[in-house]
């Protein structure tokens, strides 16, 4: 799976916790250290994938946009 994640305004040093959800309904969290404007990171899947949560714990301000 590709991320891209772009900051738009001030830029900032964030953790963004990716929430896997795998077919077999395991759940896996990935973090990306998010440093510059734009960042893009291949992650590895380790099976089916069902669904992504983005910070859903964190607390995070951020708009999400799914593509």
């Amino acid at each position: 799976m590709v991320v891209h994640i772009e900051q738009l305004g001030d830029l900032f040093d964030v953790p963004i916790t990716l929430t896997l959800q795998y077919a077999d309904k395991k759940a896996v969290d990935v973090v990306i250290a998010v440093t510059e404007r734009l960042t893009d990171v291949r992650v590895p899947l380790a099976g089916a994938l069902r669904g992504v949560d983005v910070s859903k714990d964190d607390g995070s301000l951020a708009e999400i946009v799914r593509n």
